[in-house]
């Protein structure tokens, strides 16, 4: 199933689309100012659900993919450390009008099935190219967030022909503070100046996924040396 067809059906809300002659691409529609933010929000469709089978189990994503003949770009949003796809809802409402918009929560997080072995980074990765495939998403621009840059790293490593951008958003971890406690206290310190409807959906994640995979993706992230890894990205 192609990924317009299946968010099609997945997708309660979808914009009016105009003739596809008229319509400007997104980065086009992006940079020109004239176009008021309202207008596109007018054209935006509902963030709705989507559940698809891979071999990790049915995982879930919150999409937002404009109707066929509307040809925009699909960008993927990867969350962060434990938390899931609800952490990202206002960066995909945000770009929903400009591109088809796709966040999925990795396996083990969120709404998606919880394999009883925590996935590697690199398992993460070939995860997140699993359920790209049953999305029908063959390639994708992809935007991380936290510890989903350091997934994303990996994932153009392992896929690099998937990938058409990337966007890394804060990549962990920094070199100096490579300890838990130095990690947590700079949650401690970033969590104070982010809105506090994001706070409690991060603890409800933490939750969510429970102590022993908490620990586990904590370990990983710290072990994971991204800085190795960017050299050798070949990726705008």
């Amino acid at each position: 199933m192609s990924a317009g067809a299946a968010a099609r059906r997945a997708v309660p809300g979808r914009c009016r689309a105009r003739s596809s002659r008229r319509h400007t691409p997104c980065r086009s529609r992006c940079m020109n100012r004239e176009v008021p933010w309202t207008r596109l929000r007018a054209r935006c469709p509902a963030l709705g659900e989507l559940w698809v089978e891979t071999a990790d189990g049915p995982i879930y994503a919150r999409v937002a993919v404009h109707p066929r003949g509307e040809r925009l770009v699909s960008v993927v949003l990867v969350h962060g450390l434990v938390i899931a796809s609800r952490y990202m809802v206002p960066t995909a409402e945000r770009l929903a009008p400009l591109c088809n918009v796709y966040a999925p929560d990795l396996p083990g997080y969120g709404k998606s099935a919880k394999p009883a072995r925590v996935l590697s980074l690199a398992g993460l990765a070939d995860a997140l190219a699993r359920w790209m495939s049953a999305a029908g998403l063959e390639r994708a621009h992809l935007v991380g967030n936290s510890f989903g840059c350091q997934v994303i790293a990996e994932f153009v490593l392992r896929h690099p022909r998937r990938v058409d951008r990337i966007v890394l958003q804060g990549p962990t971890v920094d070199p100096s503070a490579r300890t838990l406690g130095r990690q947590l206290l700079r949650l401690a310190r970033n969590s104070a100046r982010e809105p506090k409807s994001l706070g409690f959906i991060s603890l409800a994640d933490y939750w969510a996924a429970g102590l022993r995979r908490a620990r586990a993706t904590i370990r990983m992230a710290l072990e994971d040396r991204i800085e190795d890894k960017l050299p050798s990205i070949q990726a705008p």
